[in-house]
């Protein structure tokens, strides 16, 4: 019974090494994609100037995450275009002190962007939509705290919504062929 025991026991050390070693040569990639990640793109594009604060840093995070980290490129033959919306909503209203004041402690920002990616040779629009980004933030008696509490989820919002703009346009893109010049 006890050398039974041993042979089981060094069988199973056996078989776990072995999976253990099957698993070790796995991999985890697409199984019908390309190995790059989700903001992975094939065409140069540049991205339009938008005027506001958060337009400046909404279009600063599209140059990051489209062109994975380099700068804007030159001649790019692709523009996007985005029309930039921002709300501001506060909520949460509770009487305080005597009940004559009234207190906002919660506020929201949210971002709403209409893109256009087109085609600058020939004009042709090749994706559009629109997606919307939310950022919460605690609002404070203090000016200078709830500006700065604003601006920092004004910019959680611009980051988001830079993302779900670049998830938008790769599934877009994903089966886009740019038109072929012919030489004459």
């Amino acid at each position: 019974m006890w050398s039974y025991d041993r042979a089981r026991a060094a069988l199973r050390t056996i078989l776990g090494a072995l999976v253990l070693s099957l698993l070790a040569a796995c991999t985890v990639q697409p199984l019908y994609g390309t190995a790059g990640g989700p903001t992975a793109n094939r065409l140069p594009i540049e991205v339009a100037d938008i005027g506001t604060r958060a337009g400046f840093m909404l279009r600063d995070e599209l140059v990051f995450l489209i062109n994975g980290g380099r700068s804007q490129p030159n001649a790019a033959p692709f523009r996007l275009e985005v029309d930039l919306r921002k709300k501001v909503r506060t909520s949460n209203t509770a009487k305080i002190a005597d009940g004559d004041i009234s207190r906002t402690f919660a506020g929201q920002v949210e971002l709403r962007g209409t893109y256009t990616l087109l085609n600058i040779e020939t004009g042709e629009t090749i994706a559009t939509g629109q997606r919307r980004a939310f950022a919460q933030y605690d609002r404070s008696t203090q000016l200078y705290a709830l500006r700065s509490a604003e601006e920092d989820a004004e910019e959680d919002a611009a980051r988001e919504l830079a993302r779900i703009i670049v998830l938008a346009l790769n599934a877009k893109l994903k089966n886009y062929a740019p038109p072929q010049v012919v030489a004459k």
